[in-house]
């Protein structure tokens, strides 16, 4: 996955969300489409930064694009999406690495 382009002209926050979804696990398997997806949400998660009060529908559709990305683990599980993580388990089976 690319550096946000032109990533001078985004608020800090707005470069940390996009250095978060690119170094994320996730983003090994993400297609052009993925990326393309994220470079319009991350005019959206500018305007939420740049907002004085809360839109939620702002919200409301990071929330849900974020989750067909695989946002978080139940995300991931959803999707039956496997990603690679630090440690020896290979797969989002928080119960399972658990439990041992």
């Amino acid at each position: 996955m690319p550096e946000l382009p032109q990533a001078d002209r985004y608020l800090p926050e707005v470069r940390e969300w996009w250095e978060t979804w690119r170094t994320s696990a996730q983003a090994e398997a993400f297609l052009p489409t993925d990326v393309q997806r994220l470079k319009v949400l991350v005019l959206l998660v500018q305007r939420i930064y740049e907002m004085e009060g809360a839109d939620l529908k702002a919200y409301a559709e990071l929330r849900q694009q974020e989750s067909l990305l695989g946002g978080t683990v139940l995300d991931r599980q959803r999707l039956r999406m496997k990603v690679k993580k630090e440690t020896e388990s290979t797969s989002d089976d928080v119960l399972g690495d658990l439990l041992g």
